[in-house]
């Protein structure tokens, strides 16, 4: 090590080390359980969820399209009159 500190330094340091507070560790079956979602993207269970959610905005916005065809028979009907208007002029 290049740099050297002092001893006293070393010792703070040391010292201080072994009086931190000791965190609580995860157990291998908690650390599955909050990481769940992330194993599952790694194992191709995300491919498919995303999937599953294209598919249903698809179907989300197909329905509103269809739905907009079947409201605005009268505007559709509007525009054949204004049609015939013209070619009786």
């Amino acid at each position: 090590n290049p740099y050297k500190n002092s001893l006293e330094y070393e010792e703070q340091k040391h010292l201080e080390y072994l009086l931190q507070p000791i965190k609580p560790r995860l157990t291998w079956e908690e650390y599955r359980e909050k990481h769940k979602k992330q194993f599952e993207d790694r194992l191709g269970a995300g491919v498919q969820r995303e999937q599953a959610d294209y598919r249903r905005m698809l179907d989300e916005e197909r329905k509103l399209k269809l739905a907009r065809g079947v409201n605005h028979k009268d505007l559709l009907d509007k525009k054949k009159k204004k049609k015939k208007d013209r070619k009786g002029r």
